[in-house]
């Protein structure tokens, strides 16, 4: 079942009983009630991402729109620039780990012809003129990934790609559809990649958020598709399993999920923060944001919270002061989902 038809049947009730409900097995112990909640910014369309200044305010930018937002820490929000280069919608930001030098802003896009990576400046009032980092990212379907994160040690940009609706692709090394890829900032492909391209992983149906902990060990949360959304840990060679394997199989060669959710309608995982030994995901159809304690495979605990208040949680990212912040995407029209015209957030808690 893809992401739209997904929606769709939560609009008309079909799913959403299901939404509240706890898929894993190990119950979760009391944890502390995050402190109250919030709104930084608002009257949005789907900010998709977030970005940290290092001044702790951040950027976001609407995925259709293209418009980049500057997003206060003490609240409001100003419009910096839109995106161009060609492109026709905006997914993932990160700024450069040499910034404060560079002044790069790097995002994942799509444009008439493929998705890519552009990096453009960002003077703190304006956007440049975008250039070429990475291209050829097939187009397809709705399933986009669109994620970006540098590595820890700076060394490295991942780039998270869905099957772009050809789910057979997703094992073939060859393409980069289904796949993690793993590039320089340059663009450059590094020489210890598995398969000799862009790609890390493979076996992927569409990710999205991706978040590496203390320990160096990066994290993504992916989109089932009958049964089953995940909490991945990745690495490299990994292989995830989709489209043969949707959750896990055990004792066998494909890498088992640290954490699922099942049936979907309880998740529908878009963003994913890491914050004292917790991973945050936000949650679309679940409408809540979840909290996964990072142990053991088998210590895994869950806790919802913001139950339905914000509705699709997409974006989630740990801010510089300790807190968390988290952008929601009610406003998509298409997808035939209850929408506010023009008021998605931001939205800023203390964990």
């Amino acid at each position: 079942m893809t992401e739209l038809n997904r929606r769709t049947l939560f609009k008309t009730g079909v799913l959403a009983a299901g939404a509240a409900a706890l898929p894993l097995g190990t119950a979760a112990p009391a944890l502390a009630v995050p402190h109250s909640p919030t709104v930084l910014a608002k009257g949005l369309q789907i900010p998709w991402s977030l970005a940290f200044l290092p001044d702790g305010n951040a950027l976001t930018g609407e995925r259709d729109t293209l418009i980049v937002h500057r997003i206060a820490k003490t609240g409001g929000r100003t419009a910096v620039g839109t995106v161009g280069g060609g492109a026709t919608r905006l997914f993932g930001l990160a700024l450069s780990p040499t910034f404060a030098t560079d002044g790069l802003l790097y995002a994942h896009v799509r444009t008439a012809t493929d998705a890519r990576v552009i990096a453009m400046t960002y003077s703190g009032t304006a956007l440049g003129t975008p250039r070429v980092i990475f291209s050829g990212i097939p187009l397809g379907n709705d399933h986009h990934g669109g994620g970006l994160r540098f590595s820890p040690d700076q060394q490295f940009l991942f780039v998270s790609v869905g099957d772009k609706g050809t789910p057979a692709d997703a094992r073939v090394n060859t393409s980069l559809a289904g796949k993690i890829l793993r590039i320089r900032p340059d663009g450059s492909i590094p020489a210890d990649n598995p398969w000799g391209n862009a790609a890390w992983s493979k076996g992927h149906r569409n990710v999205e958020g991706m978040c590496f902990d203390r320990a160096g060990r990066l994290w993504a949360v992916e989109f089932g598709e009958d049964t089953t959304d995940e909490l991945n840990q990745i690495v490299k060679k990994g292989d995830y399993g989709w489209p043969d394997v949707e959750g896990g199989d055990g004792a066998g060669p494909i890498r088992d999920p640290f954490v699922t959710w099942s049936p979907t309608s309880t998740c529908s995982p878009a963003g994913v923060a890491i914050k004292n030994g917790y991973a945050y995901v936000g949650s679309l159809i679940g409408e809540t944001l979840f909290r996964v304690k990072l142990t053991t495979p088998n210590q895994r605990e869950v806790l919802p919270f913001f139950q339905h208040t914000f509705r699709r949680i997409r974006a989630v990212e740990a801010a510089p002061d300790g807190s968390i912040w988290f952008t929601t995407g009610n406003n998509d029209p298409k997808l035939g989902f209850p929408h506010v015209a023009a008021d998605d957030r931001v939205v800023r808690f203390l964990p």
